[in-house]
């Protein structure tokens, strides 16, 4: 692993010149230019639908531009496949890793570029070579441990290594610290500054503006797709980018704050003493072979409470959800929503008796994306009244209340409500419409108790603000909230109480007032529990 550090630091290593790529009449990308230099580290902000991963994706050859020009070392290229971009020096590393759990650590870094002993793997030599790469990189990984039993920030670790294995001159990293506790997130940026030190260049994109500041030396700022700012970090200030981010220079709407990382402050939900509205008794899961099983946890939710559960991701979240809500079933402890024993029903039977979900994964559990919005807003409640006469829907009052939802959320569809709104389809809507047209259907149902689930995950500043108000007026009005979140921030701000998981089972159980960012961290990697 080493890069050649005698190239004129004046030259771009990577430039775009008015690079554009267009979805049918949607431009991402509008006339992008912009150039890399060598061992920096550029980040890239920008709000959700702003072009940034549409711009990133074409750098590593996963999508052909439809305008301008990439040049690498000052030459024109067009990559035919991510793996030519990968090969000529450009890695990328996803929010959503891309590796096979079954395999071993050193066979996912090498897979597809394995030495070879004649026609057979060499084990020894791949596992030799990951441990040098680990030592010199500072991210150490057991070569011979399959992914699926790896957390999520030893996992990263495997990304990373597996473009360093390649060689790699150019290093693009999306979101990398959105599911790592403060601990990890500090040890990331540290052994990414060492690697850039060594001579990695560095695109690093993030929506957490500290983190930013600490890390990169310039700032490319994207709005609509187009490119609005290129700031040196030692020559802006957090404000700024705050402003150039957003689009506004009139200060910052409290949630907006903490979405963008900057603060996390009490949350302002004003939390009554109620009955208990969910109470988890001595819960346990058996979770499929590369989830962590859920063990013995015991909570209570109160009327009006907010409670927020924190964790890295794969720590028996995905599972304790799926077992309050009846998707997987419970193997011992008991689950109460006001005073009713549901631990044995169906979805249904639980929507029925006042639970409302907001899933983590929106298109696999929450939307039939090919359905129109008024469909979707009959999922769960097609069979009985309002939504059903007799074995049809009532298309009438569907559309109605869709039209509601969609003027009440602020949901962006290409036709007014009234006039045709709830007949377009959940896929034409951006991923935060979708979000807030969930989040709507969900209280609309007036549930007791509301499970959200990441509901905020990959949504832009504005909808991120919407929807943190919107549940905390929804506590307010005495509904009790679970709120699941591999967002500190997030948890921080909106929650009453804050219950970390750790390895499937509760670590502890605090106030807010009592918690602190430092000491939740330690609980979240499985320290001590003086948060």
């Amino acid at each position: 692993m080493a890069w050649d550090r005698t190239v004129n630091a004046m030259k771009p290593l990577l430039s775009v010149e008015n690079l554009t790529k267009r979805f049918g009449t949607f431009t991402a990308n509008d006339a992008i230019s912009l150039e890399v230099l060598p061992g920096e580290r550029l980040a890239v902000l920008g709000e959700n639908g702003a072009g940034k991963s549409t711009m990133m994706r074409m750098l590593a050859g996963e999508l052909a531009p439809d305008g301008g020009r990439i040049l690498w070392h000052g030459e024109p290229v067009k990559w035919r496949s991510a793996r030519e971009a990968q090969t000529s020096g450009i890695g990328m590393v996803h929010q959503h890793f891309l590796l096979v759990g079954p395999l071993t650590a050193a066979e996912n870094i090498g897979l597809g570029f394995e030495p070879r002993k004649g026609i057979s793997l060499d084990r020894r030599a791949l596992a030799e070579r990951v441990r040098a790469l680990g030592e010199q990189s500072g991210l150490v990984v057991d070569p011979d441990t399959p992914v699926e039993e790896m957390s999520v920030a030893a996992q990263q670790k495997v990304e990373i290594l597996k473009a360093l294995y390649r060689d790699v001159e150019l290093l693009i990293l999306d979101e990398p610290t959105a599911s790592l506790a403060p601990q990890e997130c500090a040890d990331l940026l540290t052994n990414l500054r060492k690697l850039s030190d060594q001579g990695l260049t560095l695109l690093f994109v993030s929506h957490k503006l500290p983190e930013v500041m600490e890390l990169c030396t310039r700032v490319a700022v994207l709005r609509a797709g187009k490119l609005v700012a290129v700031r040196n970090t030692n020559e802006t200030s957090i404000e700024e980018l705050a402003g150039l981010l957003v689009g506004r220079t009139d200060g910052l709407e409290k949630a907006e704050v903490v979405a963008l990382g900057l603060s996390d402050d009490v949350s302002t939900t004003v939390h009554q003493e109620g009955r208990f509205a969910l109470e988890i008794r001595n819960l346990h899961v058996r979770a499929a072979s590369h989830e962590t099983d859920v063990q013995g946890v015991t909570l209570e939710l109160h009327e009006g409470e907010i409670l927020g559960i924190a964790g890295v991701d794969g720590n028996g979240q995905g599972p304790l959800a799926d077992a309050l809500v009846g998707l997987r079933p419970v193997h011992s402890g008991a689950v109460t929503l006001a005073g009713k024993d549901i631990t044995n029903l169906q979805t249904s039977q639980r929507y029925r008796s006042g639970l409302a979900y907001l899933p983590e994964d929106r298109h696999r559990q929450g939307m039939a994306l090919d359905f129109s919005l008024a469909e979707n807003l009959a999922l769960g409640m097609h069979n009985r009244p309002p939504y059903a006469r007799g074995i049809a829907l009532a298309t009438d009052v569907l559309e109605r209340d869709a039209d509601t939802v969609v003027e009440e959320f602020g949901v962006r569809t290409s036709r007014e409500p009234g006039s045709g709104a709830a007949r377009c389809s959940a896929r034409s809507l951006s991923g935060g419409n979708q979000q807030k047209f969930l989040f709507g259907r969900e209280i609309g149902r007036d549930p007791k108790v509301l499970i959200a689930y990441q509901p905020t995950r990959g949504l832009d500043i504005g909808a991120t603000g919407m929807l943190h108000d919107r549940l905390r007026a929804e506590a307010k009005k005495g509904r009790a909230i679970l709120l699941i979140s591999f967002d500190l921030d997030e948890v921080l701000s909106l929650s009453d109480r804050i219950a970390v998981m750790y390895k499937g089972a509760i670590a502890a159980t605090l106030n807010r007032g009592d918690a602190t960012r430092e000491g939740l961290g330690r609980l979240m990697v499985g320290g001590a529990s003086d948060a």
